[in-house]
């Protein structure tokens, strides 16, 4: 059990949610950089093209933002673009673990549905992190988000906007009940065909060392697997995915 909770770290690694943030900052912003704030005037121009399923979503998103008084504080004092990238990762970061099980849960359905969508090289390189290239990283979740069905796409926009919001407002942040995770692991494995079982312990306790094969296919069967839970064990595993 405890290599299936390494894994499991690894995963909750993942920050998906963080990954869309520092997108949308690197994606918007030109060079030579001014600031952060600069990126997020009402006139910059949407960086994805009207033809984008992903166009809309993001201006509300942004327009949301960007209205926020405690946005416009937090970014007030981030003058280079390493410290915006940096913001712009951290605050949806550490805004998704004070969302609610139920918003959890819909991220966790989201993703699932992206990593279907995602080859399996790309898949794997997720699974396992590697996340070096942050750019190229964020670059396959919105390829694999802009394929999925608008409501979807909305609300991991609005999800990313809410943990934002969290974050800005220091919402109390749910605690995660290691005990809880180890009982939804245990759930988990028995769902599946012991083979099945064996293999995902095998790959979560080995991510670095297992194939492109193995390593997608244990980050689509553990969300899949884990949203097909109860209630408690589902909201067990949704928020240790949103974990380092």
């Amino acid at each position: 059990m405890r290599k299936l909770l390494v894994g499991l770290a690894i995963v909750g690694a993942l920050g998906l949610g963080a990954v869309l943030v520092a997108a949308l900052v690197l994606r918007v912003w030109g060079d030579p950089v001014e600031r952060i704030a600069s990126v997020f005037r009402p006139a910059n121009p949407n960086p994805y093209p009207p033809s984008s399923r992903l166009h809309a979503p993001f201006q509300a998103y942004l327009e949301r933002l960007q209205a926020l008084p405690e946005y416009q504080d937090y970014v007030r004092g981030v003058r280079s673009k390493q410290e915006g990238f940096s913001a712009g990762f951290q605050l949806t970061r550490n805004g998704m673990k004070r969302l609610g099980d139920g918003a959890l849960e819909r991220r966790a359905a989201i993703l699932a549905a992206a990593l279907d969508r995602m080859g399996e090289a790309d898949c794997a390189r997720l699974m396992r992190g590697d996340a070096a290239d942050l750019r190229q990283a964020s670059e396959r979740v919105m390829a694999a988000l802009e394929q999925l069905e608008t409501e979807a796409i909305t609300d991991w926009f609005e999800l990313s906007y809410q943990a934002a919001v969290a974050q800005l407002r220091s919402t109390p942040e749910p605690p995660l009940a290691q005990p809880a995770v180890a009982d939804a692991m245990r759930a988990l494995m028995a769902t599946l065909p012991e083979p099945d079982a064996r293999r995902l312990a095998a790959s979560l306790g080995s991510m670095a060392r297992s194939s492109d094969a193995d390593a997608c296919w244990a980050g689509r069967t553990l969300y899949r697997a884990a949203l097909t839970l109860p209630g408690e064990h589902r909201a067990a595993l949704a928020r240790a995915f949103v974990h380092d």
